[in-house]
């Protein structure tokens, strides 16, 4: 199985796959712990098309990239889980847009009115993000609502460099729209290389937006969008990526359950749940049976993903089920990643999170834990769910949960141990800056290990804080418990920054320059 571009595998020795240039018959792999491959960790002979190593890699983020005939191919990245099993599957897309070993955040402020519409594209270092002179980007077309939909697409084009998918359900009457910006050494260049248009009006296209991976095995991360209001079910877009970025024509997937379903109001990156080299997808429908809500997954393969879902899963309470929904990576520690999906007005409004194991058959319909809300009613506890990565060191995928109209819409944010079973107690409560209105757990996400210390970080943002100007807290992994953020404050005030995230790649590394090189081809899987 080959991970793609800035995925995280569940072995300490993954199979790699490639594609020499043609006439070349062998080579060499090189697996690295910088971007640069100074410090190379182990080689590989590249005969054959595929290898793996025969020494553990080090957890944490690995380079890697093919030599032959004295050229080299873009070192792609992916991180390595020292997770309790060793099947080596894949998952999640991370952020790194100017491939320099350290992981950068993009957040929306799809509500700021002046000069409108934005997302902020802030930049890792050695000491974490860096809070000042965020790199803006600009709606495209007035008046889309753009960032209301954002998320970190993966490497569309195997450059090396991660790209972002910003969606604008608001484009000309809710006809929506998603652009794809690609990644280079300076970061995310300005204007969008793809944009794509929904299919007509009042069809929410672009409220939610996902990097899938490679869902067809081509080496070239893949696009998911949601048209939840699209006719009388709502449809998903499925957008492969190629060498010259993302493709416009769509696999088309309609909602299997009939009207009313709002099928894609959420979608996401499954990971490869049953571990064949494919990334697969997750789509929820809330609606479905009067807001009872489902979740459907859908597995990839040589020819891009099935149209029809390989499990549907179905609460036994409701609770508009399906409105959130993540890949959180290995949380049980088989080696197969899992899923969570979110009730948010479960049991009066408390809310709920559901987590299904992945296995060798796919996604289990029977969750391995329910997690119920630690409040009252009217929390709305999951109506955004996450992978916090691995925050206690133990190799087991932690979760990241928030609450965002807790008291007064004050808010938390909730951090829940994996393992085996997983606990339903949180490890940690996160309270924000505990003022009124601050809607903090507004999103939520991964930062990873930001720091260099060997533990994962957490992003919480209160996209209401500070008097509507939004703050994105960064929360430190330290074994035991969470520890004090680091907090950024929103560039415009007004602006409700943070209502939307796009969360952090793994990387830890001590960078050093590097120039991608389109010898070869990205790896297929």
């Amino acid at each position: 199985m080959v991970p793609w571009d800035f995925a995280t595998v569940t072995s300490l020795r993954p199979t790699l796959r490639w594609n020499l240039p043609a006439g070349v018959g062998t080579g060499t792999v090189d697996l690295c712990h910088d971007p640069g491959c100074t410090t190379v960790v182990t080689t590989l002979a590249a005969a054959g098309g595929s290898g793996t190593p025969t020494v553990d890699l080090p957890a944490g983020t690995v380079f890697w990239r093919v030599r032959a005939m004295g050229v080299s191919s873009p070192v792609w990245s992916f991180t390595v889980q020292r997770s309790p099993g060793a099947l080596g599957a894949a998952w999640g897309v991370g952020t790194d847009v100017n491939a320099d070993g350290y992981a950068d955040v993009v957040g929306g402020s799809p509500f700021l009115l002046s000069p409108g519409s934005r997302a902020y594209v802030f930049l890792g270092s050695a000491s974490g993000i860096v809070p000042s002179a965020p790199t803006p980007l600009d709606a495209p077309d007035e008046g889309a609502d753009f960032s209301l939909g954002l998320a970190s697409a993966g490497d569309v084009d195997g450059d090396g460099y991660s790209d972002v998918v910003v969606g604008a359900p608001g484009y000309m009457d809710t006809t929506g729209r998603a652009y794809v910006y690609v990644g280079g050494p300076r970061g995310l260049v300005a204007s969008p290389l793809t944009v794509l248009t929904g299919p007509s009006t009042m069809s929410s296209f672009g409220s939610s937006v996902a990097g899938a991976g490679d869902i067809d095995g081509d080496g070239y991360a893949d696009i998911v969008v949601g048209a939840y209001s699209h006719g009388p079910v709502g449809n998903v877009y499925v957008y492969p990526g190629s060498p010259a970025g993302t493709t416009t024509t769509p696999n088309v997937l309609t909602g299997p359950d009939g009207a009313g379903g709002r099928f894609g109001i959420a979608v996401a990156a499954a990971g490869d749940v049953n571990a064949d080299g494919y990334a697969d997808v997750i789509i929820g429908a809330d609606g479905i049976g009067g807001y009872m809500g489902r979740a459907y997954v859908y597995l990839g393969g040589p020819a891009g993903l099935a149209n029809t879902p390989a499990v549907t899963l179905v609460p036994a309470t409701g609770g508009q089920f399906g409105y959130s929904l993540a890949g959180v990576g290995d949380v049980n520690g088989d080696g197969y990643p899992d899923v969570a999906v979110g009730a948010l007005t479960a049991d009066a409004g408390v809310g709920r999170v559901y987590v299904y194991p992945g296995g060798a058959s796919g996604v289990s319909a029977t969750a391995m834990a329910i997690l119920p809300g630690p409040e009252g009613p009217g929390t709305q506890f999951g109506v955004h769910i996450a992978s916090a990565g691995d925050v206690d060191g133990d190799g087991y995928n932690d979760m990241v949960v928030g609450a965002p109209i807790y008291r007064t819409d004050q808010g938390r944010a909730y951090v829940f141990r994996g393992g085996a079973p997983m606990e339903t107690t949180p490890l940690a409560t996160l309270p924000g800056p505990g003022t009124a209105m601050s809607y903090f757990g507004s999103a939520v996400g991964a930062a990873r290990d930001v720091n260099g210390d060997g533990y994962a970080d957490i992003l919480v943002t209160g996209e209401r804080a500070g008097g509507f100007t939004g703050m994105l807290y960064v929360y430190p992994g330290n074994g035991a418990r969470v520890g004090t953020p680091v907090v950024v404050n929103g560039p415009d005030p007004g602006g409700q920054f943070g209502y939307t995230l796009a969360w952090c790649s793994p990387f830890n590394a001590v960078p050093t320059p590097r120039t991608p090189r389109a010898a070869f081809r990205h790896p297929s899987g």
